[in-house]
């Protein structure tokens, strides 16, 4: 079985794993699942959140990251098909303007 990605890059595509880890680091990755992902990823749920993730193929990535549906950022992408298909927030909203970026790790990122 092959694994995919569905992720925000120019454009916002599916990658297969095997690309998606070859681009990173060292080979290093990280999978996160919810903990309570039976009860919640039921099939209804996952075409649901298929449904909304179709909405976004193709898209332009979002070097400005707004907050619009014209053009997505990585985890804006994520966030908002899970919102929309499951109710859920994943992770707390920030704006860039809520982040020091004059510090010298973001500035080396």
């Amino acid at each position: 079985m092959e694994y995919y990605v569905f992720e925000a890059v120019q454009p916002v595509k599916i990658t297969s794993l095997d690309k998606w880890i070859a681009r990173g680091k060292d080979g290093h990755y990280v999978i996160k699942r919810l903990k309570n992902a039976e009860q919640v990823l039921t099939a209804a749920t996952l075409k649901k959140m298929k449904k909304e993730g179709d909405k976004f193929k193709g898209k332009n990535y979002d070097l400005t990251f707004e907050w619009s549906d014209e053009k997505i950022y990585c985890s804006e992408l994520i966030w908002k098909i899970y919102k929309r298909a499951t109710g859920l927030e994943i992770g707390k909203l920030e704006r860039l303007s809520d982040f020091d970026l004059k510090n010298e790790v973001i500035k080396q990122k």
